[in-house]
């Protein structure tokens, strides 16, 4: 998973959580998010971005069909705050 990848995961688990809100987002974080959920409409709410971004890394899906294969297994260490390293097939 690239370094883009995670923290497209870590934001839209922030976000679900409420620890980050979403108006702080910088431009490029938000684009980000917008990118890796596959949304293309800028009004799209929040929580609706965050949950599709997460679909898809479980999925390896979209924006993270590019990537090395990793569990997806990873996705769910990243999104409850675990450093656990990737693990590569």
């Amino acid at each position: 998973m690239t370094r883009n990848q995670r923290r497209a995961v870590l934001l839209a688990d922030l976000i679900l959580k409420g620890r980050v809100d979403p108006v702080e987002l910088s431009e490029i974080d938000w684009d980000l998010l917008l990118l890796a959920a596959g949304v293309h409409k800028v009004a799209t709410p929040p929580a609706k971005v965050a949950l599709r971004v997460l679909a898809n890394a479980e999925h390896l899906a979209g924006y993270f069909t590019e990537t090395i294969s990793v569990q997806s297994s990873e996705v769910f260490h990243i999104s409850m705050g675990s450093a656990k390293a990737p693990v590569f097939h």
